[in-house]
């Protein structure tokens, strides 16, 4: 139900505000934010709440603190020596991940709509990983929490066109495995086909095509995976075995939009 309020003044006058947005947000907000702790909960992070480091002397509580102990520099940390880290029961230091996620405030002096004074960040550290450790992790993580396998809609492809896309013709390829035909070829991912559809502005798809399976065996694996007889694709089968076991590919045009007479193409 759509909450709202109303300002009454003594001359009748109305003034409704509508909190529809206000919450549709707040309730968006709240389940990225669920969403961003839960994936790394379930990936071996550990959450901290990092200080927040300011110039600003807030009643007399800028002095300097030791933030480590693990090389003691002062008589303060004589009583922390290194031998108090925690650690595993192999008797290691516990290099466990750590992320934070909590507000920020922005340095610069930015005026753009990227650049906000104060938002949320997410920030995480790795140990023992290198740049393609830190892009699996990000990937993963933009990942989670997506419905995976969801084809697209002409809804969808349109605004890709249109709107992402300023009007400019877009290739999207590598679509999941589970939405595409048994006889596309997967991709090294296990999980992605390697096939494409062109899309268009004002019309949606265009052009569908893909790389054909040419390998046997990943067929017949996949036929398995659909449920699929394969005593019936006997003879695409034996295509591969005895003929096209090359890799070839195939695409199709989508002639019927062409001749849709309320569809104008330039």
């Amino acid at each position: 139900m759509m909450t709202t309020m109303s300002l009454i003044s003594k001359t009748n006058v109305v003034l409704p505000l509508h909190l529809h947005h206000q919450l549709t947000v707040s309730r968006g907000r709240n389940a990225l934010a669920y969403a961003t702790h839960k994936f790394f909960q379930e990936n071996g992070f550990v959450w901290t709440a990092s200080p927040i480091i300011t110039a600003a002397d807030c009643e007399g509580a800028g002095e300097q603190f030791c933030v480590t102990t693990l090389i003691p520099s002062s008589k303060e940390a004589i009583d922390s020596p290194a031998s108090s880290i925690p650690k595993t029961e192999n008797g290691l230091i516990d290099w466990s991940q750590v992320y934070t996620f909590s507000p920020t405030f922005w340095a610069e002096n930015s005026n753009t709509s990227r650049h906000l004074a104060e938002f949320w960040m997410i920030e995480l550290e790795l140990a023992f990983a290198d740049l393609n450790d830190d892009m699996a992790c990000v990937t993963a993580y933009l990942q989670y929490g997506v419905k995976w396998g969801c084809d697209l809609q002409s809804e969808h492809e349109r605004y890709i066109t249109e709107e992402a896309f300023n009007g400019c013709p877009v290739i999207i390829t590598d679509y999941p495995k589970e939405i595409k035909a048994f006889y596309m070829r997967q991709n090294d991912d296990g999980k992605t086909v390697a096939a494409m559809d062109l899309l268009v502005p004002r019309v949606g798809e265009l052009i569908g095509g893909s790389h054909r399976e040419e390998r046997l065996d990943y067929l017949e694996n996949r036929l398995d995976e659909m449920n699929l007889n394969k005593e019936i694709f006997w003879w695409y089968l034996d295509l591969r075995r005895y003929g096209t076991g090359v890799p070839h590919s195939r695409s199709n045009k989508h002639n019927h939009v062409l001749r849709d007479r309320n569809t104008k193409i330039k």
